[in-house]
């Protein structure tokens, strides 16, 4: 309602506008014409020579004195402003109608889009879940749980950025390395920081905002080894990244208030949707169809904050099944898509999708790019069938049978549903399954 209100006072002033101004722009399709009749009048006295002169010279006059009368008539606008206007309203003229109509357009969506842009401002953010929102439950800080394996200087930029640039004064109390290479000896905490570009100034605030760095050393080189359950937690709050993964302090805080909101739930800046097809097959589809289709139904645990909980329950072969697990270890994949269906399974609502500023540092060599795009997506919409059919097996629902709108399901609410982006530019070109 305050869209159409706004839309319909802002076109009304516009016509209101060009009323008033109505006469300006007759008198300059005039004064155009007079001075097209001169040009007329003085290239056929040149032609035919004096014949007639008199009379033309005449009418001449008589142009000019009417010429002068109409600009008298409009000395209110200043010089610049008339022959702009003119111009203007010439090219306007001689302008093919295929030419209009498309200016028409693209000014009318562009307006539309500029007014939707400014309504965004006043907006109120986190509508569907503010009243959720509860400061005391969870506390004000979490811990950063950071997957590398070979990657010593992407993991060390890792430590930095999350533990440092954002630390404590983002809620980053603690950051966990999971060190899955078994030949390797993890370097002590404290060499991660050695000549960091802190933006910091003073060396005792950087100390103080600094989160504490403890590693993990995986018993087996297996994706599962990063969904392992911590004892020394600080918090219920984890938020799972790749080594290779940047995510902006600021984006990283307020996902942090969106899982605050929804402690339940997964909040990550990848949405994806496991569309099921006539015969029950799910196929994989990443941002266009995310954007296109304005659903989603799951998030990528590779930049994305969940319960502490839930690894204790990936991790539990009692209430996990551990088929899913020697699945993941088989084929060195899908540990992702096998934690979105364990807190699908948990929860009824929607997982929320957070608008950030994403650097993925990984994106041209990273594990997922070693195959094509193809290939890629192929064997993720095969995850996402056979870890669905234990599922079924045990006689459980298929958790990602539930879609949800992305509306409902992202933290950031916009006027209309084409200002909704994704987190990382790239993400736009992930048009491998578009079509199916």
């Amino acid at each position: 309602k305050k869209f159409v209100f706004l839309l319909g006072y802002g076109l009304g002033s516009l016509n209101i506008t060009l009323l008033s101004t109505r006469t300006n722009l007759t008198n300059i399709v005039e004064s155009l014409l007079i001075r097209v009749m001169n040009m007329v009048l003085r290239t056929r006295m040149q032609s035919f020579g004096d014949e007639n002169s008199e009379s033309n010279n005449s009418k001449i006059e008589h142009n000019d004195n009417k010429l002068k009368k109409s600009n008298a008539g409009s000395t209110s606008t200043s010089p610049c402003a008339k022959s702009f206007f003119q111009e203007a309203r010439i090219r306007w003229n001689l302008s093919p109608l295929f030419a209009k109509m498309g200016i028409c357009l693209v000014t009318f969506f562009f307006t539309i889009h500029l007014v939707a842009g400014l309504m965004d401002v006043f907006y109120q953010y986190n509508l569907p879940f503010i009243k959720n929102m509860n400061q005391d439950l969870h506390g004000d800080s979490f811990a950063v749980v950071i997957n590398t394996f070979k990657r010593p200087e992407m993991l060390r930029e890792a430590v930095q950025h999350y533990g440092e640039t954002c630390g404590r004064r983002m809620g980053v109390a603690q950051v966990f390395i999971v060190w899955a290479d078994l030949k390797a000896t993890p370097p002590p905490p404290e060499a991660f920081f050695e000549d960091s570009p802190s933006i910091i100034r003073s060396r005792e605030q950087t100390k103080k905002n600094r989160s504490t760095v403890q590693i993990l050393r995986a018993s087996k080189d297996s994706l599962n080894s990063r969904f392992q359950p911590i004892d020394d937690l600080q918090s219920d709050s984890v938020f799972m990244v790749d080594d290779d993964m940047r995510i902006d302090c600021q984006s990283l805080w307020k996902g942090f208030q969106a899982w605050k909101s929804n402690p339940d739930s997964m909040v990550g800046y990848y949405p994806r949707l496991a569309a099921a097809t006539l015969d029950q097959k799910y196929v994989y589809q990443a941002w266009p169809t995310v954007w296109w289709r304005q659903s989603m139904n799951f998030v990528l645990t590779k930049a994305s904050f969940f319960h502490a909980k839930y690894l204790r329950i990936y991790s539990d072969p009692q209430i996990h099944p551990p088929e899913i697990l020697d699945y993941v270890d088989q084929r060195m994949n899908c540990e992702d898509v096998a934690m979105a269906l364990v807190i699908a399974n948990a929860t009824t609502g929607p997982m929320i999708y957070v608008e950030g500023s994403v650097t993925d540092k990984g994106l041209f060599n990273g594990i997922s790019t070693r195959t094509s795009g193809a290939e890629h997506m192929d064997a993720r919409s095969k995850c996402l069938d056979d870890l669905t059919q234990v599922y079924e097996k045990r006689g459980w629902s298929r958790p990602l049978d539930r879609v949800f709108p992305l509306r409902k399901a992202s933290w950031v609410q916009h006027v209309t549903s084409w200002q909704y982006r994704p987190s990382n530019l790239f993400e736009w070109f992930a048009l491998e399954n578009i079509f199916k």
